[in-house]
């Protein structure tokens, strides 16, 4: 089979991947479907496959130095691979346009695989001083460490086009080598290496007052030298009011009545590995170029897009607040929770559109994010029996979000391309304004025939001038009664 220039189907193979008696070309079954191809077709041309293998191996070991002194050294190792098979038939819309001119009209094939190591080794020191207080109501803990995790990763993509007009998925996957390579790229992901530090204490008097305090040392190099550290402090203080001398009274009642704050700080790093220094790749083209061969570098792109280095990056951060109220009734028999946070996050690490210096986006740290809520969880045991038990729980969650500042720009537009690379810009940031906004058009119901000046000798409709004009939207011929009528806000 095979297509016109214009992309209307002449002849289409039918493939049938079930034995459908009759779905097969020429058969009953067999319809003009003008310029699509016939729906079993379809699904056959556009096949795709892909397998996925993860292995994950984890060990500890602890020694027991002294008493009450423990080494505790643990290690992880991560792999996972993901294997991805596209087929393009004859009747769609990558063979009858987007291959190369001399390739199209001829099934291809692309196959990408991924791979990613990732090696884990925490080694924690912990002591209990149990046996250092002669009071029992003293209780303390403390622990320092280490972690040391490194990530390996590549892709490798091959493109390959002008298969046989009759290979089929399968057939092409098993054969790739029978059409015509028109690319190949095997790229590596710098190491992602990531190396910490920390240590908490962990202090309770009397099982009713308990501070705790924790430090970590981040270190990234995903960060340029000078950046690469972060230190995110922790500490937290609760009182079990339930325990209280004076509280005896209600324990028939009460079983645990408890008030929590906590304040910690937490680092984010979540940005491709390479960010920070300028990256090539090398491609092979038809023309000699300064090297005296076939081959060229340009700068990579991270997901199809060129990005500029930048030094500057460091560490997201946020900053958490917390106060929480438990509570347990009745031997447990009622439950819950109230807890009331507050987060702010600075230094957003955020792809920067920079458009008119050569590369489409760079990193950067730019802007604050505010998020704050409510939280309100409760348990019910209805009934508890030997052999039986009913139990109802429910949770309630308020939270709201605003964008204080994005570094200086009024908003940021964002593209998911979820219908169609033409629709762009459809959520956007704006300072002062929730997450997550769609940005789009506004409806204002449909155009009536009052909205318009009939004109009998030609059968056009103008539009009254006091209407809103939507014909930049949907197209000045799809201006009629009837259409949407649309104001871009």
């Amino acid at each position: 089979g095979s297509t016109s220039g214009n992309g209307r189907l002449k002849h289409a193979v039918q493939y049938s991947p079930i034995p459908l008696d009759g779905a097969v070309e020429g058969s009953d079954l067999e319809e003009d479907y003008g310029d699509t191809a016939p729906p079993l077709t379809s699904v056959a041309d556009n096949d795709n496959r892909r397998y996925r293998r993860n292995w994950t191996v984890n060990s500890a070991v602890t020694w027991h130095i002294i008493d009450n002194l423990n080494l505790k050294i643990e290690g992880g190792y991560d792999d996972y691979t993901q294997e991805n098979d596209r087929f393009y038939g004859l009747t769609t819309y990558y063979v009858d346009q987007t291959a190369q001119p001399e390739y199209r009209n001829h099934p291809a094939a692309h196959r990408t695989e991924q791979f990613r190591r990732k090696i884990r080794n925490t080694n924690t020191l912990s002591y209990n001083f149990e046996e250092v207080f002669t009071d029992d109501r003293h209780h303390l803990d403390l622990l320092a460490g280490t972690e040391y995790i490194i990530t390996k990763s590549n892709n490798t993509t091959a493109v390959v086009e002008n298969f046989p007009d009759f290979f089929d998925s399968e057939m092409a996957w098993n054969f790739m080598s029978t059409g015509s390579a028109v690319s190949f790229s095997n790229y590596y992901t710098p190491n992602d290496k990531l190396l910490s530090f920390f240590g908490r204490a962990n202090y309770v008097f009397d099982e009713r007052y308990s501070v705790s305090a924790t430090i970590r040392a981040d270190g990234s190099s995903k960060f340029y030298k000078g950046n690469q550290w972060g230190y995110f402090p922790s500490a937290a203080a609760s009182w079990t009011i339930s325990n209280e001398p004076w509280m005896q009274g209600a324990s028939s009642w009460l079983d645990n009545l408890k008030i929590r704050y906590s304040y910690g700080t937490a680092g984010n790093n979540n940005i491709p590995s390479g960010m920070t220094m300028l990256n090539f790749t090398s491609y092979s083209g038809n023309g000699v170029y300064i090297p005296m061969s076939d081959t060229y570098w340009s700068t990579v792109t991270d997901d199809g897009d060129t990005i500029m280095a930048n030094q500057d990056l460091t560490w997201e951060t946020t900053r958490s607040h917390n106060i929480g109220i438990d509570f347990s009734f009745f031997k447990s028999r009622l439950s819950g929770s109230v807890e009331l946070y507050h987060n702010t996050t600075k230094d957003l690490l955020i792809q920067f559109p920079t458009g008119g210096s050569g590369y489409e986006f760079q990193y950067r740290n730019m802007g604050s994010v505010l998020n704050q809520g409510l939280e309100v969880s409760l348990n019910a045991v209805i009934v508890e029996k030997p052999n039986f038990g009913l139990t109802f729980g429910a949770n309630i969650s308020l939270n709201q979000n605003e964008v204080l500042s994005l570094g200086g720009l009024d908003r940021i537009e964002s593209t998911t391309f979820w219908a169609s690379s033409e629709i762009t810009g459809d959520y956007v940031v704006t300072a002062g304004q929730p997450l997550g906004n769609i940005y789009g058009f506004l409806s204002d119901g449909f155009y009536k025939v009052d909205d318009f000046n009939y004109n009998s000798s030609t059968g056009t409709y103008t539009l009254r001038p006091e209407v809103a004009d939507a014909s930049a939207i949907i197209g000045s011929n799809y201006l009629r009664p009837g259409a949407m009528k649309l104001k871009d806000i």
